[in-house]
């Protein structure tokens, strides 16, 4: 043990007392002061507290509401035309094999390819770059892929 803390521990009962309160005491004193000034250096430095509260208030004001970021977002949305479908195109993109490509009467279709499980989740999101939506699909094993067929609705949102 190191002879420090023998002898300190060697004392009677009384100054060990009075030397712990006085460590613990400067431990205090140091952290009040570590307080003291972290407290006094969390002010803004350039504005006072009202005027910091003004400034985001005028801020705030000038945010637009929600109501007017959805009339933005359906501007928008309706201004854009979905881009054409193109079965060959997409499935090259995606690279998977096409297999056939029916057109609906109204619109949409029946997409057949053959794909990896991996490509699979992609055509579903990417389906939505051209106002399509998937009105029902089959999975089935061959030749080592899997065989997508697609049952494919144009969306009326467009």
């Amino acid at each position: 043990m190191h002879p420090f803390i023998e002898t300190w521990l060697s004392l009677r009962a009384a100054p060990r007392i009075a030397s712990g309160c006085l460590v613990i005491g400067v431990i205090s004193v140091a952290n009040a002061g570590l307080c003291l000034s972290l407290a006094a250096n969390s002010e803004p430095a350039g504005l006072s507290r009202p005027e910091e509260n003004a400034r985001l208030k005028m801020r705030l004001q000038r945010l637009p509401s929600r109501h007017d970021l959805e009339v933005r977002l359906t501007r928008i949305m309706n201004s854009v035309p979905p881009a054409s479908f193109q079965a060959l195109s997409f499935c090259q993109r995606l690279g998977v094999s096409f297999v056939s490509w029916q057109p609906g009467e109204q619109s949409g279709g029946e997409l057949v390819a053959d794909a990896a499980w991996q490509a699979i989740p992609g055509l579903f999101g990417q389906l939505s770059q051209y106002a399509l939506g998937v009105s029902h699909f089959s999975l089935a094993q061959a030749e080592g892929n899997l065989r997508l067929t697609l049952g494919l609705e144009r969306i009326d949102a467009y």
